[in-house]
């Protein structure tokens, strides 16, 4: 067995350079780009109990008002959209998480452990991602029952992504 002997001199120099070979090594991991975020969309839309159809978007633009609606619909199915970035492709196994809590009327807490006394879960759900479209976007939808005389407040997210989670509120109301 050879021994290399280092003079003592460079020892410091040494470290002095791992040091900075180590440091450069994980700033590298730092300033790796990462990977563009989906966007999520809420669409919701009443089911009608007498005609079994479904109403126009209520979070879109022209959507139903939601005054006293509950003689025709009481429950609601909301879909999440998820849009990739140009290019991206989203793995098959990612989930979309929606809450929906009843009672809520100003921006909903973090989680749905933050509920006030005088809210409900109506909804805490992930569900797995279906196939995308030609154009790489694909929709989650969830069903809400038990809807119409208090507003709504949805939160949609991606489970374990920096995606930014996306909020609305259903605004029903009964004026009875």
């Amino acid at each position: 067995m050879h021994r290399i002997l280092i003079p003592y001199k460079l020892v410091p120099s040494l470290s002095r350079l791992g040091s900075l070979l180590l440091a450069a090594f994980f700033c590298s991991f730092a300033a790796y780009p990462q990977p563009p975020s989906p966007t999520l969309s809420l669409h919701a839309y009443l089911f009608y109990n007498k005609t079994g159809q479904l109403s126009k978007d209520i979070l879109g633009e022209n959507g139903p008002t939601l005054g006293n609606i509950v003689t025709d619909s009481t429950s609601t199915f909301v879909v999440v959209e998820i849009k990739p970035e140009s290019g991206q492709i989203i793995p098959s196994k990612t989930q979309v998480r929606l809450i929906a809590i009843e009672g809520q009327n100003s921006a909903m807490a973090a989680t749905a452990g933050n509920v006030k006394p005088h809210e409900r879960v109506l909804l805490d759900k992930a569900s797995r991602i279906g196939p995308a479209n030609d154009k790489g976007v694909t929709y989650v939808g969830f069903w809400l029952p038990d809807t119409g005389c208090a507003s709504i407040t949805l939160k949609a997210s991606i489970v374990g992504a920096q995606t930014p989670p996306q909020n609305s509120v259903l605004g029903f109301a009964c004026y009875e």
